[in-house]
């Protein structure tokens, strides 16, 4: 009971340590102050999975991991100084393979002879720049406010075609979505590929497609941004496919509170809710903003690249 006791009281003296040296990357850290924070960390991101799976506060649990990980980085120049070496070889795992060798060496023993890091090493303006970048790029992963993505198919044309590079922006509040936001949102049959489509139909609403003509609560919408192939429009109109299932006809049908109805501009080339169904509005991930490269996908040549398009704000 005495072990226990004196672990608990080794675990809770580490931890308040390494929160009161966030700043500190001189000195020396122990092999047992490492294994009580890497233990405090396996119980954070345990905590983190179950707040993000059973409560929804993904942000939530996103920051506290990065509280843990901040006194880290300084905790991790402590350690290294303790076995001997440099703080500054932390520097390695910025590489894929610098992170092994790196945490082998912080599990190593102290060494107590010829330590130069001992005494108290001068905390400078580099180690300050460290921590400031490593705050503010973890706060970027953490938050993620802007994401890139490269467009494949052409169901968003002619607004993004193939071969757009597209920056979008995170949705702090889906209560802020509105009819013709492009939005990025996981794909409903396989929520590990992200999809980009047009907001529809809001939550509550009425949709019905006739002919082509989108009718919110019985009224026809303007859709500017729609596309409709003349070549495959004729050809359709020859066949009297006009109206035909999903493409052109589609409803009448309420959407569901907390749904999306959403659709590609392409609107002969878009697999869409037309074809599975609502968007979950929780699940929506961010809002299409502009275009910051664009290049035919079919020449390597300088003349493929889309000047005109580039940082064209999308609408």
């Amino acid at each position: 009971m005495g072990n226990k006791t004196n672990h608990f009281i080794e675990f809770k003296n580490s931890i308040r340590s390494g929160f009161n040296k966030i700043f500190d990357f001189g000195g020396i850290s122990t092999r047992s102050e490492f294994w009580y924070w890497i233990l405090f960390g396996l119980i954070l991101i345990a905590f983190s999975v179950f707040i993000d799976e059973f409560l929804g506060f993904t942000l939530i649990s996103e920051i506290m991991l990065l509280v843990f990980y901040v006194p880290l980085q300084s905790l991790f120049f402590r350690r290294l100084h303790d076995t001997g070496v440099s703080g500054w070889w932390m520097l390695v795992q910025v590489t894929v393979v610098g992170v092994i060798p790196l945490y082998l060496w912080l599990i190593k023993s102290s060494k107590t002879e010829n330590n130069k890091y001992i005494n108290k090493v001068r905390i400078n303006i580099w180690h300050k720049l460290y921590l400031s970048l490593y705050i503010i790029f973890s706060l970027l992963l953490t938050i993620k406010p802007i994401q890139t993505y490269k467009i494949p198919s052409f169901s968003l044309f002619p607004t993004i075609m193939i071969g757009d590079r597209i920056v979008t922006s995170k949705v702090w509040s889906t209560e802020n979505l509105k009819r013709s936001d492009m939005i990025v949102f996981p794909f409903p049959p396989d929520p590990s590929i992200d999809y980009i489509k047009r907001v529809i139909g809001l939550p509550g609403e009425k949709i019905e497609i006739r002919k082509d003509l989108v009718f919110i609560n019985g009224e026809l919408i303007e859709e500017p941004y729609a596309y409709f192939e003349p070549k495959e429009r004729s050809s359709r109109e020859a066949q009297g496919l006009i109206d035909a299932v999903p493409v052109s006809r589609f409803g009448p049908i309420v959407i569901p509170e907390g749904k999306l109805f959403v659709m590609g501009d392409n609107r002969y080339n878009s697999a869409d809710s037309r074809y599975w169904g609502f968007v979950e509005l929780k699940t929506v991930k961010s809002k299409a903003w502009f275009i910051y490269w664009s290049k035919n996908s079919d020449t390597d040549t300088f003349e493929g690249i889309n000047f005109d398009r580039i940082f064209k704000k999308i609408e």
